[in-house]
């Protein structure tokens, strides 16, 4: 009888912790609520900086950036030469308005609009600029979030 009750408590306590196991990996690892808003917060002070190699650290290295006029740059050595291009040729002060962000086990998302002022280096010339922005972020092995996709409209402006 004493052998019967330990087997059913063992199975029991296996049973448990089985459970307890699935639901563990099972569960959606949420990002903390400021996980996007530091990364996105960490780009527009890169960009801003000209700190180009700490920028190509929030990207996978397989990531694609979609510029407003549907040209991809694939991969962090074509991203590397866009942002390397801009970084000489502009000065930006840009700034995001999430409207949605969402996390999904390794995936996550910002969707929002941003407006821009670009200083042309060269003559001092300002253009400013605004539409909107999507970022799709990937869990790395590590935990850290990068970029995987990230993607920008330009809003144009209609001349009455």
């Amino acid at each position: 009888m004493k052998s019967m009750r330990t087997k059913s408590q063992l199975r029991l306590r296996g049973l448990l912790l089985l459970v307890v196991s699935i639901a563990g990996l099972a569960g959606p690892v949420r990002a903390q609520p400021n996980d996007i808003q530091n990364l996105e917060d960490s780009w527009r002070r890169y960009l801003h900086d000209k700190q180009l190699e700490k920028a190509m650290d929030l990207y996978t290295d397989d990531a694609i950036f979609f510029e407003p006029d549907g040209k991809r740059a694939t991969g962090k050595a074509e991203i590397r030469t866009l942002f390397r291009t801009v970084m000489k040729t502009f000065n930006s002060d840009i700034h995001f308005k999430s409207a949605a962000a969402d996390v999904s086990g390794k995936l996550a998302y910002d969707s929002g609009d941003f407006e821009e002022v670009l200083t042309t280096r060269a003559t001092g010339a300002k253009i400013n600029s605004r539409g909107s922005y999507l970022m799709v972020l990937k869990r790395q092995p590590d935990g850290k979030w990068k970029i995987a996709q990230h993607m920008w409209t330009q809003a144009v402006s209609v001349s009455p």
